[in-house]
This record gives C-alpha cells, structure tokens and sequence, in this order.
C-alpha cells in the first residue's frame, strides 16, 4: 500500500475549507465520539450515524431490525431504538465520524493532499459543494448495495475517493510522493 505524503501541485490559496474539514473530523472524533470499543460506541454510533436500512425506510431502526440485523417486515410490533432520531441528519453526521484514529487519520491525511488542490481549482464555495455532493452519492450508493444492512455506516471514505477521483481527471499525471 502506498501513503500519499504530498504532491508536486502548487496551490495559489490557503485551502481554508480543506483545514475546516479537517479540524471538525479530528475534533469530533477526539471529543465528542465514544471510542472504547464497547457499548458506549456502539450505542453512540447506532444512535448519530447513517444506518442503510433507516435511510432506505426513512424511519429509525426497530428493536427487532438490530436483532435480526435486516429490515425485513416480520408483522410484528416492534420499537424503535431512537425514535427521535433524524436518520437523513444522521446521514450528515457520519461523514464526521470515524471507526478508529488510523480511520480518520489516514481519511485526513488523503483529504489534506488532494483536497487543498481540488478546492484550490474549484474555490471554497465549489470545493464544499462538491465535497458534499460526492459524499451524498458514495453514501446512497452504499445504501443501494444493501438497503436492508443495519451496520452504521462510518467515516469520509466516500466524500475523500471523490475528492481524490476529480484529482485524477484534474491531474492525471501529477506526481504523488509518498
């Protein structure tokens, strides 16, 4: 496997929206998300991130869907876990949080390299448009790979491999340092 460490673009601007992306995952992942491996975490993650089977149902999950580990009606009457829960904010809440300090650290490391060059071509406005979008179809792609998953869904892997996608087509022979 290859690290990225830096690369041979020059960019004109300070990429302020790339550092502010890198900050709030690092300073949510630090401060405000569980990460004991146990049922804090896991409660936590049930409860803030993006699960495919609510997004698909737009309704959270059932005591019985995290028991079964599926969406599948069984006709029974069964709970909800967070009935408060917004399962499209949740969406949204996700891409902050991370699976472990290698998860957001590597996810961070890859945004801080090709991130400051795509908002640099694209301003910060359409740098964090674009950030976004990419993130909403890698997460509803997730979600039509397997509607009925119950595992929460975690990380900005899907909005950092568009980032580094437009890289490609921006830049193809770009030279990457690891």
């Amino acid at each position: 496997m290859v690290i990225p460490l830096h690369d041979n673009n020059p960019t004109s601007r300070r990429p302020v929206v790339t550092i502010i992306l890198i900050a709030l995952n690092l300073l949510v992942f630090a401060l405000v998300q569980p990460h004991d491996g146990g049922a804090d975490e896991a409660r936590f993650n049930y409860e803030h991130a993006a699960i495919p089977c609510e997004i698909s149902q737009g309704a959270p999950l059932t005591v019985d869907e995290l028991t079964f580990g599926d969406c599948d009606d069984r006709g029974l009457p069964s709970p909800e876990i967070f009935p408060s829960k917004n399962v499209y904010l949740a969406g949204l809440a996700s891409i902050f949080l991370h699976g472990s300090w290698l998860h957001v650290l590597g996810n961070m490391l890859f945004l801080w390299v090709f991130g400051n060059n795509i908002e640099d071509r694209l301003g910060p406005v359409g740098f964090l448009i674009f950030y976004l979008f990419v993130w909403v179809v890698a997460t509803l792609g997730h979600v039509a790979a397997d509607p009925s998953a119950t595992v929460p869904v975690v990380g900005a892997s899907g909005a950092i491999a568009g980032v580094m996608g437009a890289y490609l087509v921006f830049w193809p022979r770009a030279r990457i340092h690891s």
